[in-house]
């Protein structure tokens, strides 16, 4: 998967908000971070430069999986509030849906590419987040919303890609 930030300037929207760039890959990995997981396999996090000269991250997995993050309040001066950034946009590119996936079933917990947004609202307790996870299905039509399998009262997983018709292509 790989994650950019896009503008478009063919259009000027009133008053939009500045943006908050997680990055663009044009120089090292900062402020990526790999997510210490139990087990979690050991490739790790690379950019990558495509022949069109499209730089992204790239996160290779066989039989196991990554996580590597960025926090929002690692990119600005002050506490982020998301009513102030209500917009997220990425573009993300796989080589193939995994064929024995179920997002209905913690076995079949698996997708060729997943973004997490996690919401704390507890500095005292790490734990109670929730997240909203974006998912590239295998079955599963566009716009489903199934609960996550890990987080069945805290998480929601939306299916934005489903099958193997834009695998090899970059989707916003």
């Amino acid at each position: 998967m790989c994650v950019t930030a896009w503008a478009d300037e063919t259009t000027s929207p009133p008053q939009v908000a500045p943006s908050l760039l997680a990055s663009d890959f044009e120089g090292d990995l900062t402020p990526w971070r790999a997510d210490p997981l139990p087990r979690m396999g050991s490739q790790p996090l690379t950019l990558f430069t495509q022949p069109d000269g499209n730089r992204c991250l790239r996160a290779d997995s066989v039989s196991d999986f990554r996580a590597y993050s960025v926090k929002l309040s690692d990119l600005a001066d002050d506490t982020v509030d998301i009513a102030d950034w209500p917009l997220l946009s990425w573009r993300w590119q796989v080589s193939a849906a995994l064929t024995g996936a179920d997002a209905t079933k913690k076995a079949g917990d698996d997708y060729a590419a997943r973004l997490y947004l996690v919401f704390s609202n507890s500095r005292w307790n790490p734990l109670a987040v929730r997240t909203l996870v974006y998912i590239w299905d295998n079955k599963l039509p566009v716009g489903t919303m199934v609960p996550s399998t890990w987080a069945l009262k805290r998480g929601r997983m939306v299916v934005l890609r489903s099958g193997d018709l834009d695998a090899g292509r970059w989707v916003t």
